[in-house]
C-alpha cells in the first residue's frame, strides 16, 4: 500500500467506494504528477450522482447523513491531495483548486445534513469542478 494510498484510506476513503482505492493501486508505489491531479475527476463523479440523487428524490435522513459523509469524505481527499501536491511541488493552480474543493466541500457537507441551503455549495463547487477539469484536460 502506497503512503498516498494509506493516507487517503485514513480519511474515509471507503465511504466513496473500493473504486478509488483500485485506481489508486494501479499506479502502483509512485504517483505521477499526472495521476495526482486525475484522481479528483473520480470524486468528482462520486459526487455528481449525489447531487443529481439530491436533486431527484426527497431523501430520508439516513440517506442525507451518508451523502454527508461522502461529500465530507471527499473534501478530506481532496485536503490530502492538496498537501501530497504541495509535498511533491506538483502543479500550483491544481493545488489551490484542491484546497478550494476541500473548502466547500466543508461547507456542503454541513448544508447537506438538513439541505437548506444545499444547492449553494453545490453550486460553488461545480464551478471549480469545471476550472479543475480545464486544468486536467
Amino acid at each position: 500500500m502506497t503512503g498516498l494510498e494509506t493516507a487517503l484510506a485514513t480519511t474515509g476513503l471507503k465511504v466513496l467506494g473500493e473504486e478509488l482505492i483500485q485506481w489508486v493501486r494501479q499506479r502502483g508505489n509512485e504517483l505521477s504528477e499526472n495521476d495526482w491531479a486525475e484522481m479528483g475527476l473520480v470524486i468528482s463523479r462520486k459526487l455528481e450522482i449525489d447531487r443529481r440523487n439530491i436533486e431527484a428524490s426527497f431523501l430520508h435522513n439516513s440517506q442525507k447523513h451518508d451523502i454527508a459523509r461522502r461529500i465530507e469524505s471527499a473534501g478530506q481527499i481532496y485536503r490530502e491531495l492538496a498537501i501530497v501536491g504541495e509535498d511533491e511541488g506538483f502543479d500550483q493552480d491544481l493545488i489551490d483548486v484542491y484546497s478550494e474543493l476541500a473548502d466547500i466541500c466543508a461547507n456542503w457537507a454541513i448544508e447537506t445534513r438538513d439541505l437548506t441551503k444545499y444547492w449553494l455549495s453545490a453550486t460553488d463547487f461545480f464551478e471549480v469542478e469545471a476550472e479543475y477539469r480545464e486544468l486536467v484536460d
